[in-house]
């Protein structure tokens, strides 16, 4: 036992089993190079055998103990849909309408107490965004996305939530062909609602870059 915290004893198990992963990934894909279609989609499934997890106990009044511990029925499940659509003008060649819906599960386990802790977690995503090439000169794009999240657990059940994010996001570059520079910047700007108080948050993140193509074949960036 380790004892350097009195009050947070931790200690090993020499019974512990190897833990194994297993994944199974299923993808399609296909893009038509004459109307620059694509679509792709996306099914995952992944578990842990003998997944070594936290026991977390008391050995007295105000002495917590933490051993690890095998536990069984752990596991994640995911599946997605992406469908790019262009547009018909000539002018706008390059440029496409994307859509994503997104749908994922997570099963966890832990020993809580001498009880077996399960939790769960639920996301549902939609996401919408144009992207623009002009002239070989500008690059934009704008998107949004909404999810909803959806989580519970067995025994701490004062730690379930059930709220909505949303994520709107723009990026600009310019390409300025001669000098070889690019300049770019991008804007995200994250929502939060239905949480607990204090973490409804609203916050933006603005990036910027300038750069340096090198070389004659412009095969390096500065």
């Amino acid at each position: 036992p380790d004892v350097s915290n009195p009050l947070f004893v931790r200690t090993g198990n020499p019974a512990l089993k190897q833990e194994f992963n297993h994944n199974v990934n299923l993808n399609f894909n296909n893009f038509n190079i004459l109307t620059f279609k694509f679509f792709a989609a996306n099914l995952n499934f992944s578990t842990t055998q003998n997944k070594i997890v936290n026991s977390i106990d008391t050995l007295a009044r105000g002495i917590q103990l933490t051993k690890p511990e095998n536990q069984n029925g752990a596991y994640s499940a995911s599946a997605f849909v992406t469908i790019g659509m262009p547009f018909k003008s000539v002018k706008l060649k390059g440029s496409s309408l994307n859509f994503t819906s997104l749908i994922y599960f997570n099963r966890d386990v832990s020993l809580l107490y001498k009880q077996e802790n399960i939790g769960k977690t639920l996301t549902l995503t939609q996401r919408a965004g144009a992207n623009f090439n002009l002239k070989e000169k500008w690059d934009l794009s704008a998107n949004a996305s909404l999810s909803y999240y959806n989580v519970k657990y067995s025994v701490n059940k004062s730690l379930n939530e059930d709220y909505f994010a949303q994520t709107y996001s723009a990026d600009v570059a310019r390409t300025f062909t001669k000098p070889g520079i690019i300049l770019s910047t991008d804007i995200d700007y994250y929502v939060n609602s239905g949480r607990a108080e204090g973490f409804n948050q609203s916050i933006p993140l603005w990036n910027a870059s300038i750069a340096k193509q090198l070389f004659k074949k412009k095969n390096a960036e500065l």
